[in-house]
């Protein structure tokens, strides 16, 4: 039965599922990344991939700076080359500046695209095709990852409740809702790439944590809780010594 077909015989076509965040970044294998989402008069980061927690706090900034920086559902390339990149800059931490040489912007509507690159932006052809995926996509669908691992020798469980809290500070209302799931897709993609198989990651609805870890050496439980405090600091900054342990279920 075809789709006009279906319509005429009242049958609902499947709804299409909107691309993730981390489909999104990972398929394109894009090194920084944010996406800002309006709310009133401002855009703030709503998802993230290779920010700091300074970056992500950073993103607060008015509907007339867009307005009078991009043009809707069209790229701008910001580079040093072109001394433009200052306009950009700005969003970013001190440490981060140093190591973007070229950022690439996509507006449309309510929901802005922006990527920061070390060495080289991207050519046109690729960006019409992220952009059109961007466009189709939701950052607040959430990532599913695989069920626990049986073979893991250590496994640590925790939340980040008490430390997001503390890095949100005087934040609140929809601005609160969107930089929350700006840390959270950011602490879900720094904790996955440094988990190779057959370690694994899993996450629930309340945003616990458990890594689990497949290792023939001697690793201690307390020896990956400290190291996950170390690769969640420049995110969670000094509130990362919130982060809350409890069991492994």
């Amino acid at each position: 039965m075809g789709l006009l077909s279906r319509i005429s015989a009242g049958i609902e076509t499947p709804a299409e599922i909107p691309l993730s965040f981390f489909d999104l970044a990972n398929k394109y294998s894009l090194p920084h990344v944010c996406v800002f989402r309006k709310s009133g008069n401002f855009f703030v980061a709503s998802a993230s991939k290779g920010l700091d927690g300074d970056t992500i706090l950073q993103s607060l900034s008015t509907s007339d700076f867009w307005e009078g920086t991009v043009t809707d559902n069209t790229w701008s390339t910001f580079s040093r080359e072109d001394n433009n990149l200052n306009t950009i800059l700005q969003f970013f931490s001190e440490k981060m500046k140093s190591e973007i040489n070229f950022a690439q912007v996509f507006k449309n509507g309510n929901r802005i695209l922006l990527l920061a690159f070390n060495d080289a932006p991207l050519d046109y052809t690729l960006l019409t095709t992220i952009s059109q995926e961007f466009i189709k996509s939701d950052e607040f669908v959430k990532k599913t990852y695989k069920s626990e691992n049986s073979e893991s020798t250590v496994n640590v469980h925790f939340n980040v409740i008490e430390a997001l809290n503390g890095l949100m500070q005087q934040l609140n209302g929809e601005i609160r809702t969107f930089v929350e799931n700006a840390v959270y897709t950011e602490t879900c993609f720094t904790l996955e790439n440094l988990l190779d198989a057959p370690n694994s990651l899993t996450v629930s609805e309340n945003k616990e944590f458990t890594v689990f870890v497949n290792t023939p050496s001697k690793l201690t439980e307390e020896t990956l809780k400290a190291f996950i405090v170390s690769v969640l600091k420049p995110l969670y900054k000094e509130n990362a010594g919130m982060i809350c342990y409890a069991e492994a279920n």
